[in-house]
């Protein structure tokens, strides 16, 4: 049995691979979730390869998704909205759960194997990847 698309857990939660999913436009993306609060929440992960593609990076494109299969869909009502406190912990979970699963024995095809290209151990957030608000309370 293989540990790829199981929950890791850190001190900060519980994160895993959820592999490719078929999102909304019937493209296949790589997913990863995290669990908050006991619900779990979908986001997805690209690759972003050097000038002559023989290393490559993480990128997260986006997250807050509440099912897989919505992961992609355009528009910021298809996302949940986050705390500061619960973006922060987010991306710390994502940056570990990235790690880890660089190291796995059967890691996620996220990951290209070495006579491909390199992982560079690089992990970007793009622009907008989480949606952070504030509420009245200054909680948000």
């Amino acid at each position: 049995m293989s540990d790829t698309f199981e929950w890791i857990h850190f001190p900060e939660g519980q994160a895993r691979f959820s592999g490719i999913r078929r999102g909304w436009d019937e493209q296949g993306r790589h997913t990863f979730s995290i669990k908050l609060d006991g619900n779990e929440y979908f986001g997805e992960i690209k690759r972003l390869f050097s000038a002559d593609d023989d290393k490559y990076g993480i990128v997260i494109d986006a997250f807050g998704y509440e099912l897989g299969e919505t992961v992609g869909m355009p528009g910021l009502a298809a996302r949940r909205t986050f705390t500061t406190g619960e973006a922060a912990a987010t991306e710390a979970l994502v940056i570990k759960l990235v790690q880890a699963g660089s190291r796995l024995i059967d890691p996620p095809s996220i990951f290209l194997p070495k006579d491909i290209a390199d992982f560079t151990g690089e992990i970007q957030f793009k622009q907008g990847w989480i949606l952070v608000g504030i509420d009245i309370a200054g909680d948000r």
